[in-house]
């Protein structure tokens, strides 16, 4: 179970605070990898036929929001929707974040020890959330 699909609360609807948090988290995550990248001097992307298959399936969800009866709906949704171009694109570039940070097994392991520390965390959130009733910790 990944954690971003187990929140043990929130003050907001799930959807809303799912979308949030992946549109938060993958512009950070872009934005410090481009700073990484712009110092070192050369910006490496990594070459994988799945990776070109990932930007086919957004260019579709592209010409499908452009065919969409009401494009601006399809394009970026009525608030924070997940199905929309906006989301795909975004989730399209934490794919390719998730790529270029994980070119060796020691960063995949670093990347499954962070995601098992999260899942951590949340555990504990939920338990403090069912045994006290703690409605929001922020």
């Amino acid at each position: 179970m990944r954690p971003s699909r187990s929140f043990p609360f929130a003050v907001s609807s799930l959807p809303f605070t799912k979308a949030l948090l992946a549109y938060a988290g993958i512009a950070i995550a872009g934005f410090l990898w481009l700073i990484a990248q712009l110092q070192r001097g050369v910006v490496r992307l990594p070459k994988s036929s799945l990776l070109i298959a990932l930007g086919a399936a957004v260019l579709v969800w592209f010409a499908s929001a452009v065919l969409s009866g009401n494009a601006s709906l399809a394009f970026s949704g009525f608030g924070h929707e997940v199905g929309t171009f906006v989301f795909m694109a975004f989730l399209g570039v934490g794919v390719l974040l998730v790529a270029a940070l994980t070119r060796s097994e020691k960063d995949a392991f670093r990347l499954y020890g962070a995601l098992g520390a999260a899942a951590a965390v949340l555990f504990v959130l939920q338990i403090l959330h069912s045994a006290f009733g703690i409605a929001t910790i922020i």
